[in-house]
């Protein structure tokens, strides 16, 4: 009996440590290809491909990257939520748990795990973070919606200024007026970024960022920002990003201000992209570009014992050459590893590759550069610089300015 009950308690222990096993080969994660996002797709099999291979359970919790979901991702660190890995931003944004060494450094993963990132372009690649794809942002156009002369001449520009770009929607109502509802530009006012990110720069100059925070700045900043005041009647004001996007791809509206990630969700035929019009004829044509999100290994992550080698796993598997080709393939922009390509290069995505050409110069977007949960101040005051209120437009962009300090 009493070797019977031996037995049945080794086995039993042995039941109880598998279990645990069991329990610890599931890796949290968290990224912005989520939502509408054109990588959604690719990722998801990946996430499939890393479960198959390691035995891990992945337990994902991405979203569209708005400032609600930058603050939140931020908040887990702060309360001791944060992920295994997670796909986020670089920059200034970063800095609330990079300074506090709650992620690893690519140094210290390579300490032990030398090959770490080695595909990807070393003049690309983040302190603690390994990207995927680059991007530009451009004004996607939709060609259908130019009738008259007057409007196609429009077409044959390799950029416009901005009363230019002003004279050139009013032409777009006339030649559109029997289209119910139309309104040139697509404007999800929950995700108005874009057009605060390219005011400025166009406006300012490439040394945006140094004038907003200098003595008088405030006054530039909200002069740039209520620009959008001069074009209010031409925008769609729909009540998400998600809608006034998806009426874009259906054709119902003109312009699309976006990235080259939305490239890979047009399936329109008769689509462009231009740069954003010229504000200040000192500055000329602006691009908004760069590599500005990566994958990141939580210190978390890095020491438990049982996630450590998934973590650095799940993150080759997202970034090696396959899985890049297949990103860029499917939603645009520009490899991280000089070896990954697209294999369905479009016309539209050689225009988005040649629009650094068409401009004097690149910028990050001022989301990037702000100080950590500041650039929400302006976002929050988009209707101030829409409908023209200078006073409040002045209070969010002293604050702005101020919290930069």
């Amino acid at each position: 009996m009493k070797r019977f009950l031996v037995i049945l308690f080794v086995l039993f222990g042995g039941l109880v440590l598998v279990g645990c096993d069991d329990s610890k080969k599931e890796l949290k994660t968290v990224s912005m290809f989520g939502g509408t996002d054109a990588n959604v797709e690719v990722y998801q099999e990946r996430i499939g491909k890393f479960e198959e291979e390691t035995g891990f359970k992945v337990k994902d919790n991405s979203s569209t990257s708005d400032e609600e979901w930058k603050s939140r991702v931020i908040a887990d660190f702060k309360n001791g939520n944060e992920p295994d890995v997670l796909q986020f931003f670089t920059g200034e944004t970063a800095k609330a748990f990079v300074d506090e060494g709650l992620v690893m450094s690519i140094e210290d993963i390579r300490k032990e795990y030398p090959d770490y990132a080695k595909n990807i372009n070393a003049s690309v690649l983040g302190t603690h973070s390994v990207p995927t794809t680059g991007f530009v942002e451009g004004i996607f156009t939709n060609k259908d919606h130019f009738k008259s002369a007057e409007a196609k001449a429009y077409l044959e520009k390799t950029s416009w200024t901005w009363t230019e770009f002003k004279s050139l929607l009013a032409i777009l109502v006339e030649d559109n007026k029997d289209v119910e509802g139309y309104k040139p530009i697509a404007y999800g006012i929950d995700i108005p970024h874009y057009w605060i990110d390219h005011l400025v720069a166009a406006e300012l100059g490439p040394d945006y960022y140094q004038e907003i925070v200098k003595t008088g700045g405030a006054d530039k900043l909200s002069g740039a920002l209520l620009k959008l005041s001069e074009i209010e009647q031409y925008l769609s004001k729909d009540n998400q990003e998600a809608f006034s996007s998806q009426a874009f791809l259906d054709g119902k509206y003109t312009f699309q201000l976006d990235g080259s990630w939305f490239g890979g969700r047009i399936e329109l035929p008769n689509v462009s992209v231009y740069p954003f019009p010229e504000l200040n004829s000192t500055h000329k044509t602006t691009l908004l570009s760069g590599f500005t999100s990566g994958f990141y290994i939580t210190k978390k992550a890095w020491d438990n014992k049982y996630k450590r080698e998934a973590a650095v796993k799940f993150i080759e598997n997202m970034t090696s050459t396959e899985a890049l080709s297949k990103f860029v393939t499917k939603a645009g922009g520009f490899a991280a590893d000089d070896k990954a390509a697209a294999t369905n290069e479009t016309n539209l995505s050689k225009e988005l590759r040649g629009l650094i050409g068409r401009v004097n110069f690149t910028v990050l977007p001022l989301g990037d550069a702000s100080k950590t949960g500041t650039y929400a101040t302006l976002v929050e005051a988009q209707a101030a610089f829409i409908n023209n209120n200078i006073e409040l437009a002045k209070t969010a962009a002293t604050t702005y300015s101020n919290d930069q300090k």
